[in-house]
C-alpha cells in the first residue's frame, strides 16, 4: 500500500513537467520581437561646402594660367525629414532616412589670369536629398548608436567668369561666362546617435558627408596680353581651350527631432 503513493510521487511530476512547459511557452514573449516606426521631424543643420578646382590649357597658346584651388562655404539650414525603422531583438535596428534641403550654400573666389584679366568662381549647392539605410544598435532601451549609408541627389552649379578690370577705378567687364550646372548622385555617409523619450520623441545627433564625382568641361576662351615692344605697348592675343575640373563636396552638423508613430 505504500508503494503506490512513492510512485505517483514519481510519475506525476514527469507527465505534468510538459504540459506546464507548454503553458509557460505560449505565454512566454517572442525571444526576436519585432517592431515597426514611422517618424516625422526636423533637423538644425550646419552645413559646410567644398569644391576643388583645377583649371589648366588643353590646347592654344594660354600660356601658364593653371589653377588649383578649394572653395569652403558655411551656412545654417533647416532639413525637414521621414524615417521608416524596424526594431528586432530590442537591440538591432534597420530602418530607412530621407531628408531634404533647399540649400543655396555657395562661395565665391577669383584667380589671375594675365594682365587686366582675372577669373572669378562662384560654386554652389542649390538643393539636395538624402536617401541613407540607417543601421543602429541600441545600448539601453532609450539610447541607440547608429551609421548611415546611402546615395545624396544634388543639384550644383559652377560659374567661372572672365574678367576684365584695368584698374581699381575702372567698372569691371565680364568678356565670358563659363557655367555648370548639374544634377549628380553622391555617396553619403555618416554615424550618430539618439535618444528615445517616452517611445515617441526622438532627439538625434550626427554628422553625414557627402561626395561626389568630378566634373571635367573644356571651353574655349581668349585675353589680351600686354607686351612692352621697343617703345610702345602691344597686346597679344592668347586663345585656346581651357580645361576645368570640379570636385564638389559637403557635410554637415546635425541636431535633429523626430516623432515617431508605432506601426505593430
Amino acid at each position: 500500500m505504500k508503494i503506490v503513493p512513492c510512485f505517483l510521487f514519481i510519475v506525476l511530476p514527469v507527465f505534468a513537467s510538459p504540459v506546464l512547459a507548454g503553458q509557460q511557452s505560449s505565454q512566454s514573449p517572442s525571444s526576436f520581437p519585432l517592431q515597426g516606426r514611422i517618424g516625422v521631424g526636423g533637423a538644425l543643420e550646419y552645413m559646410s561646402t567644398e569644391a576643388n578646382l583645377k583649371i589648366k590649357p588643353a590646347s592654344g597658346n594660354l600660356g601658364d594660367i593653371s589653377s588649383n584651388q578649394n572653395q569652403i562655404s558655411k551656412k545654417l539650414q533647416f532639413a525637414p525629414c521621414l524615417e521608416f525603422g524596424l526594431t528586432m531583438g530590442n537591440d538591432y535596428y534597420w530602418g530607412l532616412h530621407i531628408s531634404w534641403r533647399h540649400s543655396g550654400a555657395k562661395n565665391t573666389s577669383r584667380s589671375p589670369i594675365r594682365g587686366a584679366y582675372y577669373f572669378l568662381h562662384q560654386f554652389k549647392v542649390n538643393s539636395y536629398i538624402d536617401l541613407l539605410a540607417k543601421a543602429g544598435y541600441k545600448l539601453t532601451p532609450q539610447i541607440m548608436v547608429y551609421g548611415l549609408i546611402g546615395p545624396s541627389f544634388a543639384n550644383w552649379s559652377y560659374t567661372t567668369q572672365q574678367i576684365n578690370q584695368r584698374d581699381d577705378t575702372s567698372p569691371a567687364k565680364i568678356i565670358d561666362q563659363l557655367k555648370t550646372r548639374r544634377n549628380s548622385m553622391g555617396l553619403g555617409l555618416g554615424a550618430g546617435f539618439e535618444y528615445l523619450i517616452q517611445s515617441k520623441y526622438a532627439v538625434s545627433f550626427d554628422y553625414i558627408c557627402h561626395v561626389h564625382r568630378s566634373v571635367t568641361e573644356t571651353n574655349r576662351i581668349s585675353y589680351d596680353e600686354p607686351r612692352v615692344r621697343g617703345t610702345s605697348i602691344v597686346n597679344v592675343n592668347h586663345t585656346g581651350d581651357l580645361r576645368r575640373t570640379i570636385r564638389p563636396s559637403y557635410s554637415t552638423v546635425s541636431l535633429r527631432f523626430t516623432y515617431f508613430f508605432s506601426v505593430f
